[in-house]
């Protein structure tokens, strides 16, 4: 067991890891590369997520702002990009690993074929944490917390037991910023399932106390009932990590269960009663410029998209507040 660190010092030996301030990132290609492995990192530790989003946040300062064909480009920008691309590469393994059901039933075993869609499901769920905490450090704007909830919502028929965890996690995290007079509408919504989540008996009554553990804190106007003590030391991290990873291997164990199918059915987007229904993804990636020929195999992704649109794909008839002004 490694000795106790505090954050700031593990933030530090990631500066080395990355070999931050020795290498020259100079160039959009560089800086995009060091995000992704932060994001390969952060998405299969998902435990360490505060200590990188604080990392992104002090990478944003520290690190200068870049040019393609004279558009600034920022390492925000560049960020936001990321999580977008992870996003959609997260709903695209699912929908894979559900076809290979149907196709490769012969060549795979019931327990290989739930291994593949659980590991494509933690990495968005991780990628879903992470965003939280950038959202907490004023690094992502409101609208992709809203997006992210709706994912985790998405099965709420058959609600999967890595999907609630993970949003009462991100509420306990992000909870009290979003939870405004505007968003009101929305926040009622969510919690009104949660509280019918809360009473699924198919659901383990771990997950259970979770949820209303969720909606308490709400009720309390987000005051925690222990004192937080701080962010955890390096140990206390660990510890929580190999807590984690025994719990998703009991769930891979006693699969397929109650509450985590074998075949995912398909995802029912969730919108509150009376409001607008959820538009097409496809409709709001209409006008995308050409991806720039720098960055062309680095995700495949243009760093010049402008932020509105990501995630853009929920109409909100409750106007939602950009809390980051990006320009």
């Amino acid at each position: 067991m490694p000795s106790s660190q505090t954050p700031l010092q593990v933030m530090h030996k990631a500066e080395k890891k990355y070999k931050i301030g020795k290498v020259n990132i100079d160039n959009v290609i560089t800086l995009s590369g060091v995000i992704s492995q932060i994001f390969d990192n952060a998405l299969t530790e998902p435990t360490f997520n505060e200590m990188y989003a604080n990392f992104c946040f002090h990478l944003a300062a520290e690190l200068p702002d870049l040019s393609i064909e004279n558009e600034k480009i920022t390492f925000k920008r560049l960020l936001l990009n990321k999580c977008h691309v992870e996003f959609e590469r997260g709903e695209r393994e699912e929908e894979e690993a559900n076809k290979a059901d149907e196709e490769s039933e012969a060549k795979l075993s019931e327990g290989e074929r739930e291994e593949k869609r659980l590991r494509a499901r933690r990495r968005m769920i991780g990628n879903i944490r992470l965003i939280g905490e950038l959202y907490k450090k004023i690094m992502l704007t409101e609208r992709i917390m809203h997006r992210c909830i709706n994912k985790l919502l998405g099965q709420y028929q058959n609600p999967d037991e890595e999907d609630v965890e993970a949003l009462c996690k991100s509420m306990s995290t992000i909870g009290e910023i979003i939870d405004h007079p505007k968003a009101k509408e929305y926040m009622d919504a969510y919690f009104d399932l949660m509280a019918q989540f809360s009473k699924n008996m198919k659901l383990y009554s771990r997950v259970r106390f979770m949820l209303k553990d969720a909606i308490d804190l709400r009720k309390n106007k987000w005051q925690q009932r222990k004192k937080v003590e701080g962010p955890k030391k390096i140990d206390e991290v660990h510890r929580d990590a190999a807590q984690e990873r025994h719990m998703q291997a009991s769930r891979l164990a006693r699969a397929p269960s109650i509450g985590t199918s074998v075949r995912r059915s398909p995802s029912i987007e969730f919108v509150p009663s009376g409001l607008n229904v959820l538009s097409s993804p496809s409709s709001h990636m209409r006008g995308f410029r050409a991806v720039p020929s720098q960055l062309r195999g680095y995700g495949s992704h243009d760093a010049r998209l402008e932020e509105r649109h990501f995630f853009d794909n929920m109409t909100m008839s409750v106007p939602l507040p950009e809390r980051t002004p990006w320009r």
